[in-house]
């Protein structure tokens, strides 16, 4: 047991931090040598006011610091009058002014997102200063917090500092009025250009508008006057548009007036001739246009058996077996025979596969029959596989309800098969469920009888799987847990033959499939294929899926929500599932030596923290006399130290002072060895010069943008 410095209470020899205080033991040990030497302060708090005496020679941010610090909010002003203004002109020069705004603004914020300051040459001096000063006499008040006198100058040297900070923020004040009257001077002489250039464009646009609500007759005029030009016998077919265009919206006697004549054109120029036009046919004699619409009737018309529509002659086909006209599309030229016989022989033909196999299974001589039958009635081989298909995929009937005493006998099966640790009870469920699938159709207990298979004989599941030509549900379910028992890699090729018989079950096969994926995972600790079957749980909607399912379905999203964790307790259906099911026993022996494995090496890691700690503390005793003997040199290193910096004080304080030179651009921060940068004399006239010429010549190249065609 040791005793800390700090509080005085015992703590043991392996604990190096406190319990009660939580005190570093060789630290506080340290210090306690440390405190009793004791510390000038007067060197320190020289020190610190050394350190601020070159404040008041720091420079105040120019116009431009400030500036770069609302460059965002300039760059948005910008970006949000260009916009405006090119919605008001219709202008691109506007849009691509805002396209130059915004990459300095999004410069700018990503910049400041990614917390860099814009601070001006003497802020990063006053802030540099600060930190170090905040740092030092925060160390400075815990050693004396005793002391007024020091409290007082700390004070007074922190008042000297805000003093700094609010000079450097007073500047940026004035500058910021400054560079916001320059913008909106700007932006006033800007907004009146623009304005001008909406104007302009409103009332190109209303002019525009004004010329397009004429009658069509005067636009076609128009565009046969520039058409024709002096040429009188140019534009005939645009003239008699013209014309039309007149008659239709009432201007028959301005048609006639001699003025119209270069219009219509005379006798000459329009006699009575023929314009054909698709089964149009027009008349014009002078400046009357007769139109004439004939039809033509050169096909007979019928209406289709299988559709109803109405078709050409010429476009159908009569059907050898009714003798019906249908439309060549709806003609099936393998069979030869319509679609309305098509699908008749499709019905007789499902018919007696229904009567043919209702029996029992499909063997050789059924399926001779059936063939000769497709033969007879031209069923081809893909529908006779399709229809078959359909009737093996089609479930059993509806299941049976247990009575009473198969219902006990079910669930005291499956007592014993989730219960299970030795082969002796897992063979004798397995018998009993075999016995209650072999005398009923119960849902349930097949579901159990195919489960219990794949899990205490695989060997026999699979080759019952492989064999049996019939379709029961639950056989293919489980047929990939068989193969997986079995080790065999066909597995996933029964997840994919389940999926394309019963296919319209998607959440069972999902189901299905993510405990393949979990199964392979847990046989061959692959990552992969755990992640897999946790992305596909995720899709697995529980009210859809069969009733027996729910059980597994359950214990998946508990394992992919909590993972296996051997503190937790599992009902007797999530081990068996886990286990059995899911094959994790391999991944739950495992988990078991790596916890007994970690729990050793906590062992003796505690073990060697103990020796360890001995062994410091009987370290620690002997260099304490060491550090003692050091402080004490130490300390008379110090006050000879403090001796001669106040000497070199005092005679610089009491000397000549330095040259005017000597407080150039280069000279450094006192106390902290830092380059204090000079404050440059800018020329502002060039620059404001140069702000007002590429202002004149924004707004002349808004005047220069042209007008519409219809204003020019």
């Amino acid at each position: 047991m040791k005793t800390c410095p700090v509080c005085g209470n015992r703590m043991e020899d392996s604990q190096h931090l406190c319990p009660d205080c939580g005190a570093d033991y060789v630290e506080a040990v340290v210090n306690d040598i440390a405190s009793g030497a004791g510390a000038d302060s007067r060197l320190m708090l020289a020190s610190l006011e050394e350190g601020l005496a070159g404040l008041d020679a720091v420079p105040l941010p120019a116009l431009g610091d400030t500036a770069r610090k609302m460059l965002p909010a300039l760059c948005a002003a910008a970006l949000v009058f260009c916009l405006l203004a090119g919605v008001a002109t219709g202008a691109n020069i506007f849009y691509l002014l805002a396209a130059v705004a915004l990459v300095p603004l999004a410069v700018s914020l990503l910049a400041r997102m990614q917390g860099k300051l814009r601070l001006s040459a003497g802020e990063v001096v006053v802030r540099a200063a600060a930190r170090v000063f905040a740092e030092d006499a925060a160390s400075v008040r815990e050693r004396f917090a005793g002391d007024a006198e020091v409290l007082a100058r700390l004070d007074a040297m922190q008042l000297r500092l805000d003093d700094a900070l609010a000079r450097q923020a007073s500047a940026h004040a004035q500058n910021r009025r400054k560079v916001t009257v320059i913008a909106a001077v700007v932006l006033i002489c800007c907004s009146a250009g623009a304005g001008a250039l909406a104007v302009r464009n409103h009332a190109a646009r209303k002019a525009q508008a004004a010329y397009a609500a004429q009658p069509e007759w005067v636009r076609l005029r128009d565009s046969y006057a520039d058409a024709a030009g002096d040429d009188e016998y140019a534009g005939k077919d645009l003239r008699i548009a013209v014309v039309r265009a007149m008659l239709a919206d009432g201007q028959g006697a301005a048609a006639e007036e001699p003025e119209a004549a270069p219009l219509v054109g005379d006798k000459n120029l329009i006699n009575e001739s023929t314009i054909i036009g698709k089964q149009e046919k027009y008349e014009a004699s002078n400046i009357t246009i007769h139109n004439n619409i004939t039809e033509d009737h050169s096909h007979t018309t019928i209406v289709c058996a299988v559709s109803g529509k109405r078709i050409y002659l010429d476009h159908s086909v009569v059907c050898p077996k009714c003798g019906k006209q249908v439309a060549l599309e709806y003609y099936v030229e393998a069979s030869k025979r319509c679609e309305n016989c098509e699908q008749q022989a499709r019905e007789e033909y499902r018919a007696f596969v229904v009567r043919t196999t209702g029996a029992g299974p499909l063997d050789a001589a059924c399926k001779q029959q059936l063939d000769a039958e497709a033969q007879r009635l031209r069923i081809d081989a893909a529908t006779q596989a399709s229809i078959l298909r359909a009737r093996q995929q089609k479930p059993a009937g509806k299941s049976a309800e247990l009575t009473s005493v198969q219902r006990a006998e079910l669930e005291a099966a499956v007592s014993r098969l989730i219960t299970a640790t030795e082969p002796e009870p897992a063979q004798k469920s397995l018998e009993a469920l075999t016995v209650l699938h072999e005398n009923s159709s119960n849902y349930e207990a097949g579901y159990w009888y195919f489960l219990a298979r794949a899990v205490v004989c695989p060997e026999e599941s699979v080759k019952a799987y492989e064999e049996e030509l019939t379709d029961d549900y639950w056989q293919r379910f489980w047929g990939f847990l068989s193969y997986c028992n079995t080790g065999s890699p066909k597995g996933g090729a029964a997840v994919d033959r389940l999926r394309s018989v019963f296919g319209q079950r998607e959440d069972d096969i999902r189901l299905a499939e993510a405990v393949y994926y979990l199964a392979r995972g847990f046989d061959a600790f692959e990552t992969s294929m755990l992640e897999r079957a946790g992305e596909l749980a995720s899709s697995v909607r529980r009210e859809y899926l069969s009733k027996p399912l729910i059980s597994v379905y359950d214990t998946l999203q508990r394992l992919v929500r909590e993972n296996i964790r051997l503190e937790e307790k599992y009902t007797p259906m999530e081990t068996f599932v886990l286990v059995d099911v899911f094959r994790a026993g391999k991944y739950i022996e495992y988990l078991c030596v790596e916890q007994a494995r970690k729990e050793q090496e906590a062992r003796e890691a505690e073990a060697r923290r103990e020796q360890e700690a001995r062994e410091a503390e009987a370290k620690l005793e002997r260099e304490r006399q060491t550090a003692e003997q050091a402080l004490r040199r130490k300390q008379a290193e110090m006050s000879a130290d403090r001796s001669k910096r106040m000497e070199q004080e005092m005679a610089r304080l009491g000397g000549a002072k330095p040259a005017a030179t000597q407080q150039a651009d280069s000279k450094a921060f006192a106390g902290y060895e830092t380059v204090v940068p000079g404050t440059k004399k800018r020329n502002w006239g060039k620059t404001i010069l140069i702000v007002v010429v590429c202002l004149i010549a924004l707004i002349g190249l808004l005047f220069l943008i042209p007008a519409p065609e219809s204003l020019q």
